[in-house]
């Protein structure tokens, strides 16, 4: 399982899963065990993976939001790919 504190990181995630955008708000059961998530796109100390972590609330995000967000993310991979072209 993998957790962040910031929420606008969470929604970039969960926008990216393939369950479309569900946010979990969770309590990490034992947070001595929280382990830097050294694969994910982001800023370092963004994300942390964990064994568990119990799920206070779950918030489904708009279609809307999704399919916005998932085409801002298409379009600045097709300009990576070009090289950074504008």
């Amino acid at each position: 399982m993998y957790v962040t504190t910031d929420f606008h990181a969470a929604v970039v995630y969960a926008v990216l899963h393939p369950n479309r955008g569900w946010v979990y708000r969770v309590t990490v059961e034992d947070s001595s065990v929280l382990e830097p998530d050294t694969g994910a796109v982001g800023l370092p100390g963004e994300s942390y993976a964990c064994p568990r972590a119990r799920i206070v609330e779950a918030y489904r995000l708009p279609h809307s939001m999704v399919d916005s967000i998932r085409e801002r993310v298409r379009v600045l991979a097709a300009r990576e790919q070009r090289g950074g072209a504008r």
